[in-house]
Formats: C-alpha cells, structure tokens, sequence
C-alpha cells in the first residue's frame, strides 16, 4: 500500500531525520575528542567536526527549487534558556564566524610600525582557534544530545500529529477479460 503525505510534511520530516544524524555525529565527534590531548590537532579537528556537526540543520540549505528537505530547523525546536542557550549561539557564531568563513574580526591583523631604517612592514596576528572558545564538552554533549532527542521527538509528532492516507490503488482486482 502507497500512502500519500503532504510535501510541506514530508520535507519538514526530512529535514529532522537529517538533523538527528547531525547531532549525533556531534556527540560522536565529542566524545572522539576527549581521547586526545587539547593541543593536538586530533583534538582540533574533531572538535571543529563537532561544531560543523552541530551547527548543519540551523544554517540555511537546500537552495534549489522544490528540495526535499526544508533548508534548516525550525527555530522553535531549539529548547534552550540561559547558559544553554548561550553555548548554542556561541558554537553557531563560532560555525559561521571562524570555520565556515574565516572573518577577519576572527582573525585580527595590525601592521607594526618599523622602528629601523629598513623598507617594509612588520605585521603582528592572532590566528582564531577552536580551543580559545573555551568550550566544555560535557555541556556541549548535553545540548547536542538535547537537540538529538528533540529532533527524535519532533519525527514522532510529525508522524503522529498528521494523518497519513493510504493511496487509493487505480488497479483493478479482477483479471484481464473477466467481468
């Protein structure tokens, strides 16, 4: 039996069924993580993959006509308050501010003065770096597993909170030459 689902539905569905792999790449990433010495850059890099992990079903995708998936989360789904909310918005502004586009307020350079009698420029930089966030990978884990239940929950209220029809079938039961 075929059933036939309203797109709007289906698209928002796909959308969370994405968004749990998301977050539970995440939380993989994290605990990956822990293994490994914070100035490695083992630990660099997962804990990047974590914050690109984490930060996908909130950034915009799925721009081309009529996708199968809504671009991003619903923004309701986030259930977060105080300093739960905070890390969230730090590790999304750290996703789209410093790995995902290198923003120069990131990345800040100045030209020193020369002092000598030399031709040129000396410049002095600080490279943005994912262990300067001061993130805590217990806090994150929670939130990132958080979210990995809500988008759980949210697939079963969309499945749930809609009634799915069963396609009618344009066959006929009876055979070929039989009245």
């Amino acid at each position: 039996m075929n059933t036939i689902i309203d797109p709007t539905i289906l698209r928002r569905f796909h959308r969370t069924h994405i968004s749990r792999y998301d977050f539970e790449d995440a939380i993989r990433f994290i605990r990956a993580a822990r293994r490994h010495d914070i100035a490695s850059d083992e630990y660099e890099a997962l804990v990047i993959a974590a914050i690109l992990a984490y930060a996908r079903p909130f950034s915009p995708d799925e721009r081309i006509k009529k996708p199968a998936a809504e671009s991003r989360l619903p923004k309701h789904l986030v259930p977060f308050k105080g300093s739960k909310l905070k890390l969230h918005k730090k590790i999304i502004n750290a996703r789209n501010k410093a790995i995902a586009h290198s923003e120069s307020r990131k990345n800040p350079m100045q030209v020193v003065p020369v002092t000598t009698a030399a031709k040129g420029f000396v410049t002095s930089s600080k490279r943005w770096h994912v262990v300067n966030l001061k993130l805590s990978l217990n806090a994150f884990e929670k939130i990132a597993e958080q979210m990995r239940q809500v988008s759980l929950a949210h697939q079963l209220d969309i499945v749930y909170g809609h009634v799915v029809v069963p396609k009618q079938s344009t066959a006929s039961s009876k055979r070929p030459g039989h009245k």
